[in-house]
C-alpha cells in the first residue's frame, strides 16, 4: 500500500491528466480479470510459461502483452515474450530475446526469502 500511494503520487506530478490510471495492489500471477479486456499487459518480473495463457486470455482481439517466461533448462535466464490476442482466443506467442528478471511470487515467498517469515503455500 506504501509503494501503491507513492506511484499515485508521482503520477499525479507527471502527468496530471492521470484519472484514467489505475494502480492495483495485489497478486499479479492472475492478472485482474474484472477489468479486462485490456489492450496491453506489461510483465515486470519473470513468470512461469503458464501464465502466458492465463494473462493472455485477458487481451482483447489484436491486444498486446510483453512478459519475460522462465526456462525450465536455464533457471537465470528467461525468454522475452511478446504475445498477441488473435481472433478466436488463439495467441501468437514469439520469443524475442534471452533477459534475465526478477521471478514473479507471491507475497508469502517474498516475505519468507526477505525477512526469514515462515510462508503457508
Amino acid at each position: 500500500p506504501g509503494l501503491a500511494e507513492w506511484s499515485r503520487g508521482n503520477l499525479r506530478g507527471a502527468v496530471p491528466e492521470c484519472d484514467g490510471i489505475e494502480i492495483q495492489v495485489g497478486d499479479g500471477r492472475e492478472g485482474l480479470l474484472e477489468h479486462a479486456p485490456y489492450d496491453a499487459i506489461h510483465v515486470g518480473a519473470a513468470c512461469p510459461a503458464e501464465l502466458v495463457e492465463i494473462l493472455g486470455s485477458q487481451l482483447r482481439v489484436g491486444g498486446r502483452m510483453v512478459l519475460p517466461v522462465e526456462d525450465n533448462e536455464l533457471e537465470i535466464i528467461q525468454d522475452l515474450v511478446v504475445v498477441d490476442s488473435l481472433e478466436g482466443g488463439a495467441l501468437n506467442v514469439e520469443s524475442i530475446s534471452a533477459v534475465r528478471f526478477v521471478p514473479l511470487t507471491s507475497k508469502e515467498r517474498q516475505l519468507e526469502s526477505s525477512y526469514g517469515i515462515p510462508t503457508t503455500e
